[in-house]
């Protein structure tokens, strides 16, 4: 606008100038030349009346000539319009915000956000000085500020302990229910190692048998030579001796792949790194003995139901889950109602000019500040139906019954393994007793199976057959104790007794592993 004004003066002046005759008064001549520009808003009017005034300002120079007054008008009008310079082809906006809100909801659903913004504004045209003579805006900074606080209090859906603070307290519940679970795992992969443990132990006592059994070959193919040499005893009965002690090595070859096996076995199981079967661990430790049949057919198996799910950490969890999807249930019941919100707002507002960033800063959070500002607002939300709601509290309901089916289910889960375990140790702790009878009785008769073998009372054949009964009959116990030691640990895992909890940790007695659950 300005440059249109200043180029139709200059025309205008440069045509008085060159011989038309001017007129009087000089409001009529910048009529006159002016004629075709018409402001289209009050900025542009201002700006025109400013240019009209300066130069009334320039007539009231000591100028006799009226040719030289209005070459003179001309020449000033042609200076400013060329200090202004080509018309700009961008103009930039420069602002930047720094915003500073807190929100915190307290458990009664009430919402409090206080919150500080500044911001500081600046356009100009891209290329062009600030000034206006020469083109610019003439904008300068401008640095504006906001304090206040926003106070919500929902008084419908949202409102109370009950709503608001429903997720707090189920995850806290959760996390509860997550150490439980946590301590059940860790008692499931001890109950693991344990198993890894007794089958070292079972393998090693299967290698020490096969070894004994192959020195009692050594043993008997020593007495069958002597009694060859006597003239006793056919040559012939010596292939059977050998084929014995032949089956007898192979199965000690198996024996001692099989310890070597479970021992890697083990380390895995534990999480050992190992490169090398020295690495791995062994048994120390032998199986726990049997425990007095009186004592097992006395336990009541309900009372160690009872134990049991007082101790399953895993039924403990169940049971924290219901708790939490029971929090949410009712909390989805509260939420039945339409949301109605109370908010009021206070907001101080402030503004600077043309300062330094210390200054505008200043002057618009502290010395230049406004109001207060303060706005009541109420809303409220009116679903026709309200299906949304009705639907998440269908849901919530829905988990909270799944997880009394999973507790009842598991529960009913852990009672029934209780039992059956309770009857299964009673017959394995009665084959340990019935196996170590056998290797009692039969040890007795081979050592006088060997006498009568060796004055000819009984063949070789009834010797070989009571030492492979023998064999056989401590590979049997060998398998009942580790059957017994087995059913132990599960019945001290499915009744949680297996670890203890306290505030150092989690350990494990080495008492649990060889007694059964005290009631």
């Amino acid at each position: 606008m300005k440059r249109e004004i200043l180029r139709a003066l200059s025309e205008g002046f440069n045509r008085i100038a060159e011989g038309e005759d001017p007129s009087d008064d000089i409001e009529i001549i910048l009529d006159d030349i002016l004629v075709d520009i018409q402001p289209t808003n009050e900025e542009e009017e201002y700006e025109l009346d400013n240019i009209c005034d300066g130069l009334f300002e320039w007539c009231d120079e000591d100028i006799q000539d009226e040719t030289a007054l209005f070459r003179c008008l001309a020449d000033r009008t042609q200076n400013n319009l060329e200090a202004i310079g080509s018309i700009p082809k961008a103009s930039q906006n420069i602002s930047y915000s720094f915003e500073v809100g807190l929100s915190k909801q307290f458990r009664n659903g009430v919402v409090l956000a206080p919150r500080i913004v500044l911001e500081q504004e600046n356009r100009q045209y891209r290329g062009k000085p600030r000034s206006k003579a020469k083109g610019g805006t003439d904008k300068i900074e401008a640095w504006n500020s906001t304090i206040g606080i926003v106070i919500k209090v929902p008084i419908g859906k949202g409102w109370g302990v009950g709503s608001t603070g429903a997720n707090e307290k189920a995850s806290l519940i959760n996390h509860k229910a997550g150490l439980a679970h946590l301590r059940h795992t860790v008692s499931a992969s001890v109950y693991n190692v344990i198993l890894a443990y007794w089958d070292v132990v079972a393998a090693q006592e299967s290698f020490r048998f096969w070894k004994d059994s192959a020195r009692l070959q050594i043993r008997l193919v020593g007495l069958c030579q002597a009694l060859i040499e006597a003239g006793e005893m056919p040559r012939t009965d010596l292939n059977r001796v050998k084929a014995r002690a032949a089956y007898v090595t192979a199965a000690l070859i198996n024996a001692k792949r099989a310890v070597k096996e479970t021992r890697l076995r083990l380390a895995e199981v534990i999480g050992l790194d190992v490169n090398d079967i020295s690495q791995a661990p062994q048994a120390s430790d032998p199986f726990p003995e049997p425990a007095d049949l009186s004592a097992l057919r006395s336990t009541e198996p309900f009372r160690l139901v009872e134990q049991a799910v007082k101790g399953r950490q895993d039924y403990l969890a169940t049971l924290e889950l219901q708790d939490s999807a029971k929090v949410l249930m009712n909390a989805a019941r509260l939420d039945l109602k339409r949301k109605k919100d109370l908010e009021l707002s206070i907001d101080y507002g402030g503004r600077d000019w043309d300062a330094s960033v210390g200054n505008g800063v200043g002057g618009a959070l502290y010395e230049k500040l406004t109001g207060p500002s303060i706005m009541l607002t109420f809303t409220m939300d009116w679903p026709f139906n309200n299906n949304t709601a009705k639907g998440d509290l269908v849901q919530k309901r829905a988990l909270w019954r799944k997880t009394i089916i999973t507790a009842n289910d598991l529960k009913r889960n852990i009672a029934s393994n209780v039992v059956e375990l309770q009857r299964t140790i009673q017959k394995r702790s009665h084959q340990v007793h019935m196996g170590m009878d056998s290797v009692r009785f039969y040890t007795e008769t081979l050592e006088g199976s060997l006498e009568r073998f060796r004055s000819r009372e009984i063949t070789l054949t009834d010797t070989l057959l009571t030492e492979e009964r023998l064999t056989n009959a401590m590979l049997d116990l060998v398998n009942a104790k580790q059957d017994y030691a087995k059913t132990l640990a599960g019945l001290r895992f499915e009744t949680g007794t297996l670890l203890s909890y306290s505030d150092e940790g989690l350990r494990v007695d080495k008492d649990t592993l060889f007694s059964i659950p005290s009631i």
